[in-house]
C-alpha cells in the first residue's frame, strides 16, 4: 500500500473589516476635580476615580471604545452627575449614585449635540458644551450660540451672558463685541451673589475669571463687564502675566489657581482686592489643578497625576503618578519601543505597561517618512500636508485627514501605516494588482482616468483616532497590525479585525 499525498489549498486572507486598539498605556490627564473625598480624572478614554490621599484607584470607567473617540479633555462635576467632554466626538454623562463607581447615563454625540464638543462649563439651567460651531445647554440640547469657528467658553452673568473665540468676546443676545479674552469662567456657586466677597475684600459685581493668551505670553486674572465693555478689575494688581500662555484658572474663596504649560501658581486676594502669590511650583506638561482642603492642590497633565502641599515652598511633593504623556522623539528594537517625554525616558514592552527607565536622553533618527514594499511606495510631503502613493500606474496625492499632517509611515504584511496628528490610517493594496493596459504610458492624463484604471484603484483605507501627533510606528512580527508611540496618548497597540 503506497503513500497518499494531500495538498493543503492556501486559503486566502479575509478582508479587514475595522481596526482595532487592543492594547493602551494611556498619557497625558487632562482634566481633574476633587471632590470631598474624592479625585476625579481623565486619562485618555477613561475617568479615574482616584484617593485624594494616597492616589490608589478607586474606580476606572471606559467612557468610549479605543479609537473611536478623542480623549477625555474636559469635565464638570455636580451632586448627581459627571459629564466628560470627549473631543470633537461627544460628551458623557455618568450618574453619581455611587459617587466612587459612577456608570454612563447618556451619551451625546456630534450629530446630537450639533457641534464639535471641546469643553464643558457650569450654566444657570445646566452644564453648557462649548466647541467647535457654537455652545449647547445640557440636556435639552438648546443651541445658544451660532458660530463658525470655536466657542471657547460661555458665562451667564446677570442679566446677560457673554461667549469668547478667537480671543474675542460677544454678548449672546445680540453678538456685540465687548473685550478681549481667550476664555471666561464665572465664579463657583458659594462666591457668587451680588457682590463676591473673597478675603474681606469687595470685588465687582458680577465679576469673572478671565484668561488671554498671546504670541509671546498670557495673562490672567479677574475682569468684568462696565458700560458693555469688558474690562479687567486692576491691571496691576488683579492680572498676572506667564510667558508661555495660560492653560486653567480657577477660584475658591479668597484663593486663585493659575496653570501656565510649565508651572503652578497659588495666590490670595487681600483685603484690597490684590492678588498675592502664596506658593508656585515648576510641573512641565501640567494641565490642569484643583483645591484639595485648605493646604494641599493635585495636579494633572502630561506626566500624570500629582499631590502638592502649599505651606512650604521647594519640596512641597507629596504624591506622583508618573504617566508615558508629552512623548517627543521614540525609537524600537522590534520588540519595545522607548520613548522621551518630559520628564524622562520611557520603554514600551509592546503590549504591556509602560516604566520609566534609568537612561541618557539622546537623539533618536527622525521617524521615516518614506516606504517601499511589493512594487508599492508612498512617500510624506515635507509639509506632511499629503503623502505621495505610486505604482505601475503612477503616482496619486493622498491628502491628509481634516485638520491634521502626516507624520511617519510604515510597511506591515503588504499594508502601509501612516501616523498623523489625530490617529494612524492603513492603506492596504488590492491583493492582486491589475494588470497595466496596453500603451498606457502613451495615454494622456484624461485618457488614463477615463480608462477606468488609477494608482489607488481597489485600496482598502481605515482608520483610528489616537490622542497624537503620532511619532512612531512599530510593525508587529506575528498576527498583523503595529506598535505605536503618541505625544499625548501614550503607547499602544492596533490590530486588523477581520
Amino acid at each position: 500500500m503506497g503513500c497518499l499525498r494531500y495538498k493543503l489549498e492556501k486559503t486566502s486572507r479575509p478582508s479587514t473589516r475595522h481596526l482595532e486598539v487592543r492594547h493602551e498605556a494611556h498619557g497625558t490627564s487632562y482634566a481633574t476635580v476633587v471632590d470631598e473625598d474624592l479625585w476625579y480624572v481623565t486619562q485618555g478614554n477613561r475617568l479615574l476615580v482616584l484617593d485624594p490621599i494616597t492616589g490608589r484607584q478607586i474606580s476606572e470607567t471606559d467612557l468610549g471604545r479605543g479609537g473611536e473617540t478623542g480623549p477625555a479633555v474636559d469635565l464638570l462635576v455636580t451632586t448627581t452627575d459627571i459629564y466628560v467632554v470627549m473631543r470633537d466626538t461627544s460628551v458623557v454623562s455618568l450618574g453619581r449614585t455611587d459617587p466612587r463607581r459612577p456608570w454612563i447615563e447618556t451619551r451625546w454625540d456630534v450629530e446630537t449635540l450639533g457641534i464639535e464638543p471641546r469643553s464643558i462649563h457650569r450654566g444657570r439651567n445646566g452644564p453648557i458644551v462649548c466647541g467647535l460651531g457654537g455652545a449647547v445647554l445640557l440636556p435639552d440640547l438648546k443651541r445658544i450660540v451660532d458660530h463658525h469657528d470655536e466657542v471657547t467658553s460661555v458665562v451667564e452673568l446677570g442679566e446677560e451672558s457673554y461667549y469668547a473665540s478667537g480671543r474675542r468676546v460677544y454678548r449672546i443676545s445680540d453678538d456685540t463685541y465687548i473685550g478681549s479674552a481667550t476664555s471666561l469662567e464665572s465664579l463657583p456657586p458659594s462666591d457668587g451673589g451680588g457682590e463676591v466677597k473673597a478675603g474681606g475684600s469687595v470685588l465687582p459685581e458680577d465679576v469673572m475669571l478671565f484668561t488671554r493668551n498671546e504670541s509671546m505670553g498670557g495673562l490672567a486674572g479677574f475682569a468684568y463687564v462696565d458700560d458693555a465693555i469688558l474690562r479687567e478689575v486692576d491691571s496691576r494688581h488683579g492680572t498676572e502675566a506667564f510667558s508661555g500662555g495660560i492653560r486653567r484658572i480657577h477660584a475658591k474663596g479668597d484663593r486663585v489657581l493659575i496653570i501656565s504649560q510649565a508651572s503652578i501658581h497659588l495666590y490670595r486676594i487681600d483685603h484690597r482686592g490684590h492678588l498675592g502669590e502664596i506658593w508656585s511650583q515648576k510641573v512641565n506638561g501640567a494641565r490642569d489643578a484643583g483645591f484639595m482642603g485648605d493646604d494641599e492642590i493635585v495636579v494633572v497633565g502630561d506626566f500624570g497625576q500629582a499631590r502638592y502641599g502649599t505651606k512650604r515652598q521647594g519640596d512641597s511633593l507629596e504624591y506622583r503618578h508618573d504617566s508615558p504623556g508629552g512623548l517627543i522623539q521614540a525609537v524600537s528594537d522590534g520588540r519595545s519601543i522607548v520613548a522621551t517625554g518630559v520628564d524622562g525616558t520611557w520603554k514600551y514592552n509592546i503590549g504591556h505597561e509602560a516604566e520609566l527607565v534609568t537612561d541618557q536622553i539622546r537623539l533618536f533618527p527622525p521617524p521615516p517618512r518614506a516606504v517601499a514594499t511589493l512594487g508599492w511606495e508612498i512617500a510624506i510631503s515635507p509639509d506632511g500636508k499629503s503623502a505621495v502613493v505610486s505604482n505601475q500606474f503612477g503616482e496619486a496625492v493622498l491628502p491628509a485627514p481634516v485638520d491634521s499632517l502626516f507624520t511617519t509611515v510604515t510597511a506591515a504584511e503588504g499594508s502601509f501605516w501612516l501616523g498623523h496628528h489625530k490617529g494612524i490610517m492603513m492603506l492596504k493594496p488590492p491583493k492582486q494588482s491589475a494588470p497595466v493596459p496596453n500603451g498606457w504610458d502613451d495615454m494622456t492624463p484624461e485618457e488614463q482616468i477615463e480608462s477606468g484604471y488609477s494608482v489607488l484603484q481597489g485600496f482598502q483605507k481605515l482608520s483610528v483616532m489616537i490622542d497624537g501627533p503620532v511619532i512612531f510606528i512599530q510593525p508587529l512580527d506575528l498576527g498583523g497590525g503595529v506598535a505605536y508611540a503618541a505625544t499625548n496618548d501614550g503607547f499602544g497597540v492596533v490590530r486588523e479585525s477581520w
